[in-house]
């Protein structure tokens, strides 16, 4: 009997440290790797590596994030790596301690839903907090959305949990379909937050909105908020003030390493190469034995399946970006359908669009959005934009909000578009494009130009040659940001004074010849331009500061997208009430002749009518 007791203790002890082991927090740290080269990329993604939304440094470095084994074997590799954040966890809670006091200035825009507010894991809800939140909508809006029902059960036994928004939720109607889902990937709380935050605006905003209503009363929407809840659930046990970093789901696997890459389990060109996903479970990209191995993404696929979607968002954090079919391919299918899209949102946020090499630097192959296109859905993935995986709580609100864009509208009905210098050319295209929406536009600095038949970014490029062109040198992603970043009051000073219209004779400007950095050049002033006070500067570094520069960069590299899809408004004309305001001491007005308008104004008189 005494055997059969301390048998029975030990047996209870293991399971205890099994236990303990299994959910102990993993150390990981961010590590920046330089020179980079394609080679280099090709090797890392051979390894296993999880190099998704690597982070580019003013050296031309590139971060990432790396647990124990992972940076054993960057040594074993010899390949050379410097450490920027030794342990990621201890660094988050100091971030999140130098971030409280910006709690209290936390504003709500019109974006940001009433029943949208802060969970307890680092400002996001846990995976029990999401389910009170479905619980709140049906509660607060029976008419408008179902009682939340399951799709599926984890191989740990957690339900995926699906909710339902249309005038008439529980029934079925002849209306098109719209899904959208979150948290494939663990370590983006941001993308189940956006989503959250869109449902409650939705059922707030119906019968007040007219876009709301109409897509609400015409469309049946489906929202699965947190595809993957054990690995979400893994990074609250590990890390329950957030900051955990787990990014697949829990298979063990049979082995020692737990998880698979959801986003790479679908069907649709599962396993093209070991680039685009892997075959070692201990990589982060493991893409399962087979295709659909697992319960998530069978669920996902089943789901699909029974409500016949015509469009879907399969919603990812934090690259600030559209990604559109194919991951594994350079050349999307449908790509005018899709840029058309694009352009529409773009006129909510900044985000750029195209496949994953090109806004990530990477591929992936076996994704949730390649699947939709090859089952005839439309399929996005929204990247939310952010400051890491877990952002400061203090810029959930405004991060959340990037995203309602999709339905939108700012009250009145006619309003008049004002832009300033590249901002020009959006107001002068609004008033092209909409002359039924807009009642007015004025462009200041940059005079309207009808398209012609060579984009701007070729004119551009044909004139730069070899030579340096900040443009041009924007194409480049993570490059021009990165060097602006680095220190956001210098290079504001910089530039005001470089495009000023007053600035010195003992201001020389960088050799294009030569030149290879935006901030190049001698003899900068060190007092401001006359027309820019230090309390504007300031507010400008403030901002910049905390949004950084990308958002602004983005734009210009979508000027040759912008050209390829204006090719119905070839050579048209404003037909609306239009104003220019420009100074004849500026460039882009005098063309290079000081004191005169040059011929751009002139062209702009001839087709504003």
């Amino acid at each position: 009997m005494k055997k059969k007791y301390y048998y029975t203790l030990l047996m209870a002890v293991l399971a205890v440290v099994f236990f303990a082991e299994l959910h102990a927090q993993e150390t990981y740290s961010k590590v920046a790797i330089n020179p980079v080269t394609q080679e280099l990329m090709n090797e890392l993604v051979d390894l296993g590596f999880t190099v998704d939304h690597p982070e580019w440094l003013p050296d031309g470095s590139i971060t990432f994030y790396v647990n124990p084994s992972e940076r054993a074997m960057l040594e074993q590799n010899n390949i050379a790596y410097r450490v920027e954040i030794e342990d990621y966890a201890q660094y988050y809670q100091q971030q999140k301690a130098l971030d409280a006091p910006n709690l209290a200035n936390m504003q709500r825009n019109s974006k940001v839903a009433n029943g949208f507010d802060l969970g307890s894991m680092g400002g996001f809800y846990t995976w029990d907090e999401m389910i009170a939140k479905l619980d709140e909508m049906k509660q607060d809006y029976p008419n408008l959305i179902t009682t939340r029902a399951s799709i599926g059960t984890t191989i740990e036994g957690r339900e995926i949990w699906m909710a339902k928004i249309s005038d008439n939720p529980n029934v079925d109607e002849e209306e098109p379909v719209a899904y959208f889902d979150a948290i494939h990937h663990a370590r983006e709380p941001l993308a189940m937050a956006t989503t959250i935050n869109f449902m409650f605006w939705l059922l707030e905003n119906y019968g007040v909105d007219p876009q709301v209503t109409y897509l609400v009363n015409n469309r049946e929407l489906y929202f699965v908020p947190i595809v993957n809840p054990d690995g979400y659930e893994y990074n609250r046990e590990t890390d329950p003030d957030g900051g955990g970093l787990w990014r697949k789901n829990r298979n063990p696997n049979d082995g020692n390493c737990f998880g698979v890459d959801l986003n790479r389990n679908y069907a649709f060109g599962y396993a093209t190469n070991n680039q685009c996903s892997s075959p070692d479970p201990c990589s982060g990209v493991y893409r399962g034995e087979e295709p659909f191995s697992e319960a998530e993404s069978m669920a996902v696929r089943d789901f699909m399946a029974l409500i016949e979607p015509k469009t879907a968002f399969s919603t990812h954090s934090t690259a600030g970006s559209y990604l559109m079919p194919y991951g594994f391919d350079t050349s999307p299918p449908a790509f005018e359908i899709y840029s058309e899209w694009a352009s529409v949102f773009l006129s909510e946020n900044d985000y750029p669009y195209g496949v994953t090499f090109q806004m990530l630097g990477y591929t992936s192959c076996g994704t949730t959005r390649d699947y939709m296109h090859s089952e005839g859905i439309y399929g996005w993935t929204p990247e939310i934009d952010g400051q890491g995986f877990w952002p400061p709580e203090s810029t959930i609100f405004d991060l959340v909000g990037d995203a309602v864009g999709l339905a939108a509208h700012y009250g009145d009905e006619h309003p008049v578009v004002v832009g300033h210098d590249w901002g020009s050319l959006v107001a002068w295209q609004c008033a092209v494009f909409r002359p039924d929406l807009f009642r007015g536009v004025m462009g200041m600095s940059v005079p309207f130009m009808p398209r012609g038949p060579v984009g701007m970014l070729d004119m551009i490029e044909m004139m730069a040659g070899d030579g340096f062109h900040y443009i041009v040198h924007f194409q480049q992603p993570g490059v021009a940001e990165a060097e602006l970043d680095a220190d956001p009051r210098t290079a504001l000073h910089q530039r005001m004074w470089s495009v000023s219209g007053d600035r010195p004779d003992t201001m020389v400007a960088a050799d294009p010849s030569t030149q290879t950095r935006l901030l190049e050049g001698e003899g900068v002033p060190e007092e401001l331009p006359g027309w820019l006070s230090e309390a504007e500067l300031d507010h400008y570094v403030q901002a910049f500061t905390r949004s950084g520069f990308r958002g602004g960069i983005n734009w210009y590299r979508n000027i040759g997208p912008n050209h390829l899809h204006t090719a119905p408004w070839n050579e048209a004309q404003v037909a609306i009430p239009a104003a220019f305001v420009g100074g004849l001491s500026d460039f882009v007005v005098n063309a290079g002749v000081p004191g005169q308008a040059g011929p751009g104004v002139a062209l702009m008189e001839a087709n504003c009518r």
